[in-house]
């Protein structure tokens, strides 16, 4: 049964990494809300019930050269919330799925990490994003999924290597009485 928690790991990393990105990207199009040209033609999107009629009228929307200027030149500060919970989900999730799985964190936490990684590309792909967003989450990202994989190993004492000088001294503490 140690694959059913693997795989309960992943998807419950997965739901968390959402769940932030969700959070954060709501708070912060309210704090930093896209310009006036952009919400003027997503406004007939946004009526729009049907989530497949959504994605077809996006696409076209999308399609048209003045409508991807207009994203593209969006200011600095629209980009910022999607970019800093894209790295915190990363991070989070591939840590959370590392601790949940108790046992080879570092590869749980990559598998749920590699898989927000691709989630995240197919957003980068859905609307159009300047080049430096692109750059910055092809580095940010990837290096918070490493990093929140490789904490969990550390919390959950898998990690190689030498003690460090807090187990010299827990280990000496516990040594005296």
């Amino acid at each position: 049964m140690k694959w059913l928690r693997s795989v309960v790991a992943v998807v419950l990393a997965l739901l968390l990494s959402i769940s932030i990105v969700s959070l954060i990207e709501g708070v912060g199009h309210n704090v930093f809300p896209p310009s006036e040209e952009v919400r003027e033609v997503m406004r007939p999107i946004g009526e729009m019930t049907d989530m497949g009629e959504k994605i077809v009228a996006v696409r076209a929307e999308m399609a048209r050269p003045e409508v991807r200027e207009k994203f593209l030149r969006q200011p600095f500060t629209v980009f910022v919330p999607p970019l800093f919970s894209w790295v915190l989900a990363g991070m989070m999730g591939s840590w959370a799925a590392g601790l949940i799985a108790r046992r080879q964190a570092k590869t749980h936490g990559w598998v749920a990490g590699g898989l927000f990684l691709f989630a995240t590309l197919a957003n980068l792909l859905s609307l159009p994003h300047p080049i430096w967003v692109w750059v910055v989450t092809l580095t940010l990202v990837p290096t918070a999924i490493f990093l929140g994989g490789s904490l969990a190993e550390v919390r959950l004492g898998e990690a190689d290597g030498p003690p460090s000088r807090l187990d010299d001294q827990l280990d000496a503490s516990a040594k005296a009485v």
